[in-house]
């Protein structure tokens, strides 16, 4: 399987999800990340162009993956270092990010007494003094591998609906739980969509899951978050910043005709749109027009 599926519940006006409904492919999915060592994740992202990721860890993990052989103990090999294994496995997961690497990872046994194993060969056998140099093929979980009863591919059972959270705790669904979520939520304009989980978005889920605690609405909403402008009196405008601020108000404190400045709120409908327009096209001082009507005027003449 290379996709999983989420409802969202979904704050409209905010663009921000409150919660996602999911089965068990995604769930299978958010554990198999858990276990996955931090070395195997970096290397992932990395190898999804998605650097920087993980603060230094990438640059860690480029490090020793350009040192040459020569620098390392014998008993230790890199690519076990940068491919370490992880220490639960299960097959079928969705949008499995490594399994390419696992496979071909190699594990070895004594050839003498076949009591002890390791990743890396030619160590000496606790037991026999022998070398465990014996290559080993590896068995999934698979149920195909199960002889003790019918089971599934991934990790849970799929029986059960569950509750993911914007952070993606989790929780198995429940009509109390829901209800809960939605009334401490105290939203009105909600919505619910339906989206598909692809390998561009486990991989983008994987780094936001290391960077965020807002994954699901940095996911499918963006990182946008929201800014607010400054809006000369021409109508010119520009992203506010502190210094901007401070800026235009010690400008306006070196005119002499300032002596007095005041705060104001206010509407913005259709007849103040309609009166922007028209003034837009005739002065250069459109909102005091606009705004303080026979004020503008007076400025005009």
């Amino acid at each position: 399987m290379d996709m999983a599926k989420l409802k969202l519940i979904v704050n409209t006006k905010a663009r921000k999800v409150l919660f996602a409904e999911a089965g068990k492919d995604f769930i299978d999915f958010l554990i198999y990340l858990l276990s996955l060592p931090i070395a195997t994740a970096v290397g992932i992202l990395t190898g999804g162009n998605l650097n920087p990721v993980v603060g230094s860890f990438s640059h860690i993990y480029e490090s020793l993956k350009k040192l040459p052989e020569s620098f390392l103990q014998p008993n230790q090999a890199k690519n076990s270092l940068l491919n370490p294994r992880a220490p639960v496995y299960a097959t079928g997961i969705p949008l499995m990010l490594s399994y390419d690497n696992f496979r071909s990872q190699k594990s070895y046994i004594c050839s003498g007494c076949y009591n002890y194993m390791a990743d890396v060969p030619n160590l000496n056998c606790f037991s026999c003094k022998g070398k465990v140099n014996r290559v080993m093929s590896y068995v999934p979980p698979s149920p195909a591998n199960y002889s003790l009863g019918p089971v599934e591919d991934g990790f849970l059972k799929g029986l059960a609906t569950y509750i993911v959270m914007d952070n993606l705790e989790f929780m198995p669904m429940s009509t109390e739980i829901f209800l809960s979520l939605l009334k401490k939520s105290d939203v009105k304009d909600l919505d619910s969509l339906e989206v598909d989980l692809g390998v561009e978005e486990g991989l983008r889920l994987l780094k936001l899951s290391l960077e965020s605690k807002t994954i699901l609405t940095s996911l499918y909403f963006g990182d946008a978050k929201l800014v607010t402008y400054m809006v000369m009196d021409n109508s010119e405008f520009r992203p506010m910043s502190t210094k901007d601020f401070v800026t235009l108000f010690n400008n306006l404190r070196l005119e002499k005709e300032v002596t007095e400045l005041e705060e104001m709120v206010v509407d913005f409908g259709t007849d103040e749109v309609r009166k922007l327009l028209k003034t837009s096209m005739e002065n250069k001082t459109v909102l005091t027009s606009v705004f303080l009507g026979k004020i503008g005027e007076q400025k005009r003449s």
